[in-house]
């Protein structure tokens, strides 16, 4: 399991009241006001122990179902509605209620609230924390999530200075940090939550993980140097010609450079260190082969299955 995910899964666990007030107070979703009981979603004899949902809590006598997304995931809504479903069938008499928080913006596909396979229908509540407003969730003692809402007006720094002075507060959960740190990241705000952290003599997080802040940071930084290279040879070929070729070519080759780094360092974490040869071969790789090899990572075995594919099994 990812550390992204096992932060998130280590703050519901440590504050399960304070997500369950986030859905009430900023999503309006009417859950009863009614002691917060974790339950724990694997049984051998409904599911395999592949399929473990996020987040299953009981509060009165309805189930709420939580999963968090910080990256793209073609099955996720696939996902979902197993989840949902099979939380049903364990808990024929209660009502389920499914929730999508989504740490960044999920494409209009992903974001349908009805998910219908065959005659069988779902209801999913989608929460976007980049939508949420950060002064607001600050207000509400929401500073976890705050750090990667919309401004709304503040500037990122006091944002992030504000975020860990909230979370720096005595008997507050280290993964309070942590998650805020993810957030913070998904959002763009790396860099900025580090250096709050730094001011307030707090250690900084740090993921390797989060495979999207990655290939974002590479876009921006690919932006800027592209701007910075069309501008010098806008002077000699043309202002606009040279700025719009740069800016192409600078975000292909930040983005490249980006990817390469998340592969290597999603192996790892795998505990699949890329020697010289491996190192080459990221190096010499296109965008779309680091892709298709950051793919098959989770899955992978052997360092072997990622670079030439999982192995047949004999007959």
């Amino acid at each position: 399991m990812a550390k992204t995910d096992l932060a998130l899964q280590a703050y519901a666990r440590d504050a399960p009241d304070e997500i369950v007030s986030l859905l009430r107070r900023h999503v309006r979703l009417d859950l009863p006001d009614h002691h917060v009981e974790p339950l724990d979603f694997l049984d051998a004899h409904l599911v395999s122990p592949a399929l473990v949902a996020d987040w299953v809590v009981r509060v009165a006598e309805e189930i709420l179902h939580v999963e968090w997304q910080g990256y793209r995931d073609a099955q996720f809504l696939d996902r979902l509605f197993r989840y949902h479903l099979l939380l049903a069938v364990r808990h024929p008499t209660r009502r389920v209620r499914t929730v999508a928080l989504w740490l960044r913006r999920p494409s209009a596909t992903a974001r349908k609230s009805i998910v219908r396979r065959g005659e069988v229908v779902i209801r999913v509540h989608h929460v976007v924390v980049a939508e949420l407003s950060a002064p607001a969730l600050l207000a509400s003692g929401h500073a976890v999530f705050a750090a990667g809402a919309a401004l709304d007006g503040l500037e990122e720094e006091r944002l992030c200075d504000e975020v860990v002075r909230q979370l720096v507060g005595e008997g507050r959960p280290d993964s309070r940090l942590a998650v805020a740190m993810v957030v913070a990241m998904t959002a763009g705000r790396y860099t900025a939550m580090r250096d709050a952290m730094q001011r307030a003599h707090v250690e900084p997080v740090i993921y390797l993980d989060l495979l999207e802040a990655g290939v974002d940071e590479g876009h921006r930084r690919g932006l800027a140097e592209g701007e910075a290279k069309g501008r010098v040879e806008g002077r000699v070929e043309g202002r606009v010609e040279g700025r719009v070729e740069g800016r192409v070519e600078g975000l292909a080759e930040g983005e490249l450079h980006a990817t390469r780094r998340i592969l290597a360092n999603l192996l790892r974490v795998r505990g699949f260190a890329p020697d010289a040869a491996i190192e080459r071969r990221i190096g010499e790789a296109s965008l779309d082969q680091l892709h298709r090899w950051i793919e098959r990572v989770p899955a992978a075995l052997l360092p072997a299955d990622v670079f030439e594919g999982p192995t047949s099994p004999s007959p």
